[in-house]
């Protein structure tokens, strides 16, 4: 299958990532001595993907000064209001932006997949006939995530809260690859759920890729659990020179961890 596009979602708030979440874009936040946005688009590019776009809104300038360094080639396409997960999709179909995009990409800036470069060689290889593929794992419901109901055909039925899921059960991994032809244009505020993925009016396939390592660096405390990186680290990707050596102590993440090692 050929992948048009890959968009990066890198829009959100960081209301998850505690208080240095406030002054630091979760994009920036460091992994393997770079930052989680370089660590993608590095590797989209050695998978050939020769057009990817990220969208912004909290933190924009420091997203859009450090792309302008280091991927000057990457699209960014900026949201004044936040638009949400389905939200920013509708808002790349909208625009000129999505011209000779069919199938597109879609990843978390804090969801990591490894051997990346398997991973990609894996969807470039499937071919399909549905109009978005949702790719899944293996969960357990002490892991706190909502699972997906699916028919034995693997088609996607809806989202199970996570009290209702069962000892064991499949995820979305926040990465899937969506069709922007076929999707009824809904301008505004909506989740990836109630405005892209709609069973029932499209054709949605479930693929586990329980075979990949999956990494979620998504909350403070995964950053800390996964020892992602030392908050000092964090001053090397942006200018946070404003910030004293000791305001990183105040905000409760000086911890002495290592760099994550991803496949």
């Amino acid at each position: 299958m050929k992948i048009d596009a890959a968009y990066i979602l890198c829009a959100g708030q960081g209301t998850r990532m505690g208080l240095v979440g406030k002054v630091l874009p979760k994009a920036l936040w460091p992994i393997e001595n770079t930052s989680f946005l370089d660590y993608k688009i590095s590797r989209l590019k050695a998978a050939g993907i020769e057009k990817i776009i990220i969208n912004t809104h909290w933190g924009y300038e420091y997203i859009h000064s450090y792309l302008e360094k280091l991927h000057p080639d990457v699209i960014i396409l900026h949201e004044p209001e936040l638009l949400g997960s389905g939200g920013c999709i509708h808002n790349l179909k909208s625009s000129p932006l999505s011209s000779g995009i069919r199938n597109l990409l879609v990843l978390n800036c804090d969801i990591f997949l490894s051997p990346f470069d398997s991973f990609m060689q894996f969807i470039q290889s499937y071919q399909y006939e549905d109009d978005i593929i949702l790719f899944t794992m293996n969960v357990e419901k002490g892991d706190g995530y909502n699972g997906l109901d699916s028919c034995q055909s693997g088609q996607f039925l809806g989202v199970i809260p996570n009290k209702d899921c069962p000892a064991n059960y499949e995820t979305f991994t926040g990465v899937s690859i969506v069709n922007l032809d076929c999707l009824d244009l809904q301008m505004g505020i909506s989740s990836f759920f109630n405005s892209v993925a709609l069973p029932g009016e499209r054709s949605i396939k479930m693929i586990n890729i329980d075979q990949f390592d999956y990494l979620d660096l998504g909350t403070v405390e995964l950053f800390i659990k996964y020892n992602a990186a030392s908050a000092e680290q964090c001053r090397g990707i942006i200018d946070l020179s404003y910030l004293r050596s000791n305001d990183f102590k105040e905000l409760e993440i000086n911890h002495k961890v290592g760099v994550v090692s991803l496949k």
